[in-house]
């Protein structure tokens, strides 16, 4: 059994009709999360929320698209890889669907009340949050039934092994954001160190090293084991320079654990080379030279000011994470080119939300640069909807 997943990178289209309907339901979810996205852009340029508020509708955005697209496509590409070579997948599959459903559950609360209780009658509930904490433990069952079968196959899954784990660390920020929350520790280091231990553990462990382990898994590539110990290493405090209300000191030492993970994540990423699309490579190398330069101190504070990490949340997650869920999912042709193009236009388009905006501004250019902030956010969920909706055409 430990030589069954060798050699296996001529299986990905045979693995393509397993767990196919929760593959379509990520996308819907992309798909409703999106529309939520464009709704923003519309009421941030016309001022008219509809009685709804920003931050709850970027709470719906988020989450939806992190647990029901992201990491569920991620367990979905994984669990793939177990069912092409034999193993049981029906834990895993549970999993998966009740990922998706709470998905799809969070958004209605998010979108009305953000992480506030919700008025049930004569009670105040919070929903959101009750959700969140049991999609945290369909993690955990998940966790378990890969861990119960990894022993069956072969060495090359490093990088996954450190992903399944960067999936349950990064629970640990959830947690201490909700006992921060009940002590009142109103100093913003504990709120956002949290948050930011959770989001940069769930990025860049489980996602980005756990899609270069599928990659690696898929086509035969080994991994050095020194560049999974060094990204294992600086995983750990990385979050630390994202901190922008902590003092220097603290955000240097996350800047030092930061560089460390980032060139590990590039050295995995140049093995890979040749193995994924050049989209894709392109996209993911260019977000790791940014975490490069991002360490260093004057540009850390600078690109702070202009308010840029939302710019590099969608880079890192259409055109580059998204991208490369798509190319392992089958997709290949002129709708990843499609997808991949689409994405980099949605992403030009959240300048005008940045403070680089200030300096590009004009008069002549401010309502052309808005309108094009609403409709460059169509593309990528034109190209997926028109995936949706094939029926065995070429990809």
């Amino acid at each position: 059994m430990r030589s069954i997943l060798k050699n296996d990178a001529s299986c990905t289209h045979s693995t393509a009709p397993v767990l196919q309907l929760e593959w379509k339901t990520t996308l819907v979810a992309f798909l409703l999360a999106a529309g939520a996205g464009i709704f923003m852009r519309f009421a941030l340029v016309s001022g008219d929320w509809y009685g709804l508020h920003f931050a709850n509708v970027r709470h719906a955005h988020s989450h939806l698209m992190l647990f029901s697209w992201a990491t569920s496509a991620w367990m979905i590409l994984l669990a793939r890889r177990f069912a092409a070579h034999g193993q049981g997948i029906k834990g895993m599959q549970i999993c998966i669907r009740l990922s998706i459903l709470i998905g799809f559950l969070t958004f209605i609360p998010f979108l009305f009340w953000g992480y506030t209780p919700a008025r049930i009658g004569d009670v105040r509930v919070p929903v959101s949050i009750i959700l969140s904490i049991v999609i945290i433990f369909v993690w955990y069952a998940f966790a378990a039934f890969y861990f119960r079968n990894r022993r069956l196959l072969v060495e090359r899954l490093h990088l996954i092994d450190i992903a399944v784990i960067g999936m349950i660390v990064c629970t640990g920020g959830a947690w201490l954001r909700g006992v921060f929350v009940a002590l009142k520790l109103a100093d913003p280091v504990f709120a956002d160190g949290a948050v930011h231990a959770f989001l940069t553990i769930l990025t860049d462990g489980w996602l980005l090293l756990g899609l270069f382990g599928l990659v690696a898994l898929r086509s035969g590539v080994a991994i050095p084991r020194r560049t999974v110990i060094a990204a294992t290493i600086g995983l750990v405090l990385s979050f630390l320079v994202n901190l922008e209300a902590a003092p220097d000191a603290i955000r240097w030492i996350g800047a030092v654990f930061m560089f460390v993970f980032a060139v590990a994540a590039l050295s995995a990423l140049r093995a890979l080379s040749g193995h994924i699309s050049r989209f894709a490579y392109v996209a993911l190398g260019a977000a790791l030279l940014l975490r490069l330069l991002y360490v260093v101190p004057p540009i850390m504070h600078t690109i702070d000011g202009l308010q840029l990490r939302v710019t590099y949340l969608h880079w890192l997650y259409l055109p580059g994470i998204s991208t490369l869920f798509l190319e392992l999912s089958g997709v290949r042709g002129r709708r990843l080119r499609w997808f991949f193009a689409s994405s980099v236009l949605l992403v030009i388009g959240t300048v005008p939300m940045s403070g680089l905006w200030p300096y590009l501004d004009s008069g002549a250019l401010r309502p052309a640069g808005l309108t094009f902030m609403i409709a460059s956010s169509f593309g990528p969920p034109i190209v997926l909807l028109s995936l949706l909706f094939q029926r065995g055409r070429k990809k």
